[in-house]
């Protein structure tokens, strides 16, 4: 009879090729799963430092498209710079006599070529304008005539309209006549200071709207002092320039600054014709009007005469 077989310890063969319960169970553990495992917890003890990733190479610039650029930039903003100088302003030098005694000959000034862009010029502006005959010269005169108006000069004196014309800005009077012309709607006459010196609208005619450049609006150079005149700073520049046999040296001029603008003669604040003095002279307040009735009558006019005394009411005390 056959008998099972025992080791030592009396405990039965494992067959081969049999699995252990625990070798199974950690069989099954070891399977892989679709399950997402989470990362492991960092232990508080860990204090080696992250793992970095190595730097990346810079990316070295190409010095050529950055002066490209540099270039392109400072381009754009002189360009800049001149449009917003340039398109609403103007230079211009004063060439002869013909503005005595208010501007003088050589004067530098800025044109201010924007204002006309929202108004129309008015009487009394200095303007700066292109005469049809030689539209590459400018020219520099006074607003004497408005679009409309009929302009007469007799014997010097300026009419608008059959009314003299009070000139504040006190020009060199002139002499001349000249008949009177209508303005067209778009046309201005025009008028130097110095009226017997002048080429203006008495001699070849109104200007048109068109050719008005500006108005004249500072004048910059001379200066109204002298170069030692600056403190500090003038005698170190003339003796600076003195070194390089430069001698720099101007008259000043008493014209020197804003262009000073004057209101029209004949329009009043509200804009309505002033009245003539000489026709309507202001009636005083202390002399009662004759062809109105005052509201509140004067008290010397009701008060009564006095009584009439006789002659012999008192005698004379002397016999």
């Amino acid at each position: 009879m056959n008998q099972p077989e025992y080791n030592e310890h009396d405990t039965p063969r494992e067959i081969e090729n049999e699995t252990p319960d625990a070798d199974l169970w950690n069989y099954w553990q070891l399977e892989p799963t679709t399950s997402q495992v989470e990362p492991p917890v960092p232990s508080p003890w860990d204090n080696s430092p992250p793992l970095e990733a190595p730097p990346s190479t810079p990316s070295v610039p190409n010095p050529f498209l950055g002066f490209l650029r540099e270039l392109l930039e400072t381009v754009i903003l002189t360009l800049l710079i001149f449009a917003l100088v340039r398109i609403p302003t103007q230079t211009f030098r004063i060439e002869g006599s013909s503005m005595l005694p208010n501007f003088q000959n050589g004067q530098f000034l800025i044109v201010n070529k924007a204002v006309y862009w929202f108004r129309e010029p008015q009487r009394g502006e200095v303007i700066v304008f292109r005469f049809s005959d030689n539209p590459r010269k400018d020219y520099i005169k006074r607003v004497i005539g408005l679009p409309g108006e009929t302009v007469e000069v007799r014997q010097g004196q300026v009419y608008i309209d059959g009314q003299p014309l009070n000139e504040p800005w006190n020009p060199n009077p002139g002499t001349y006549t000249k008949n009177a012309i209508t303005l067209g709607p778009d046309e201005y006459y025009v008028l130097g200071d110095n009226r017997n010196n002048s080429s203006d609208s008495h001699l070849w005619g109104p200007v048109h709207r068109s050719r008005i450049i500006g108005k004249a609006w500072f004048i910059y150079w001379p200066p109204a002092f002298a170069m030692s005149d600056i403190p500090f700073v003038g005698p170190a520049i003339a003796n600076l320039l003195a070194r390089f046999g430069i001698h720099f040296s101007y008259t000043p001029s008493p014209h020197w600054g804003i262009v000073p603008t004057f209101a029209d003669p004949l329009q009043s604040s509200s804009g309505a014709p002033a009245p003539d003095t000489a026709e309507h002279a202001p009636t005083s307040s202390h002399t009662p009007s004759v062809a109105t009735a005052e509201p509140y009558p004067s008290p010397a006019l009701e008060m009564s005469p006095p009584p009439t005394v006789p002659p012999d009411a008192y005698p004379d005390p002397t016999p």
